[in-house]
């Protein structure tokens, strides 16, 4: 009986084959490698963005809440708003006034009225960006002020006011003034209410110089004023 010697080796088509599979398999993990780092680093911008945000609505929603006044901008109507033009450059941003009695204090002294300052100003960022800074001073301060940046990577920005009547009379033929005939404006979606400081920033992300121009989130909201001018003045 007569045996056949079979050459044991791999063919040509074999080794393209195997050469084709193991490049795809380098190029799917190349790519999942560079999809995660890709994924964290819109992590890592949405960590800032929101961060900045956060500190906006905090500190500016408070500020403006028990705000008596603002000084800055002056009250506009609420269909002008969008003709403003975006601020680009440093300069002062928003200015509001706080009243509080101190009861320790009796009148007609004329410290039993104390008033704080807040100021919120834009000033230079980096890579061309913008800063929002929050100023506030007050008569206790003795004409000394603390600053802190709330905001970093502005592109632009605007603030508004709109005053609007607090409330309207619906007809009235029997010359009674009910509840049932004073019709209140809401605070609706469209931004009209009795008092109102509209805001608006464009964020970036600036330590990025290949993002540092573009637009990552738009920030747009509004805030009630709650408080009234106590209209004494010491």
């Amino acid at each position: 009986m007569k045996t056949s010697k079979e050459k044991s080796g791999i063919s040509l088509i074999e080794v393209v084959l195997s050469i084709f599979f193991l490049s795809l398999l380098i190029v799917l993990i190349n790519k999942l490698f560079f999809s995660e780092i890709q994924n964290i680093k819109f992590s890592v911008e949405h960590m800032y963005l929101n961060e900045n945000v956060r500190r906006v609505m905090v500190l500016l929603g408070h500020d403006a809440r028990k705000s008596n006044w603002v000084d800055f901008p002056a009250p506009m109507d609420v269909n002008e708003i969008k003709d403003l033009k975006p601020i680009t450059a440093p300069g002062p941003f928003i200015k509001l006034r706080v009243q509080e009695f101190d009861f320790e204090v009796k009148p007609p002294d004329e410290g039993f009225l104390k008033q704080s300052f807040i100021e919120y100003s834009l000033i230079e960022g980096e890579n061309g960006t913008l800063s929002l800074q929050r100023t506030v001073a007050s008569d206790d301060s003795g004409g000394q002020s603390a600053s802190k940046i709330v905001c970093e990577g502005i592109i632009d920005a605007q603030a508004a006011v709109t005053i609007e009547r607090p409330m309207t009379l619906s007809s009235n033929t029997d010359g009674l003034l009910t509840k049932e005939k004073m019709a209140h404006f809401p605070y609706s979606d469209n931004g009209k209410g009795p008092w109102l400081l509209h805001v608006q920033l464009n964020l970036t992300k600036p330590d990025d110089p290949r993002t540092a121009d573009k637009v990552l989130f738009e920030f747009k909201t509004c805030f009630a004023l709650r408080g009234k001018l106590n209209g004494v003045f010491p």
